[in-house]
């Protein structure tokens, strides 16, 4: 079985109406490159979306511990959709 983890990070309320711009960089980890890239077509065909190759699996874990720093922003902004984006990639 191959197993890839992805849209940790990216806001559930942007993700359910797809006419606002998601403007978030999409984490993708996987054991192989091969599993990460099967991701990656899902993910660029969501405007505003970014594929981010994040590493091996045991990543996901890190890149899911941030989604509570996430959360804590929404809260005190007052927003709904805060999201991740590297800066520095040309990708």
């Amino acid at each position: 079985v191959t197993v890839t983890a992805a849209f940790h990070n990216v806001s559930a309320y942007l993700l359910n109406d797809l006419e606002k711009p998601v403007d978030c960089d999409v984490f993708v980890c996987g054991e192989t490159e091969e599993a990460r890239m099967q991701v990656r077509p899902w993910v660029e065909s969501i405007p505003g979306c970014r594929y981010v190759d994040g590493g091996r699996l045991a990543n996901a874990r890190v890149i899911e511990a941030i989604t509570s720093l996430l959360v804590h922003v929404n809260h005190r902004y007052h927003v709904t959709s805060a999201g991740i984006r590297v800066t520095g990639l040309t990708v």
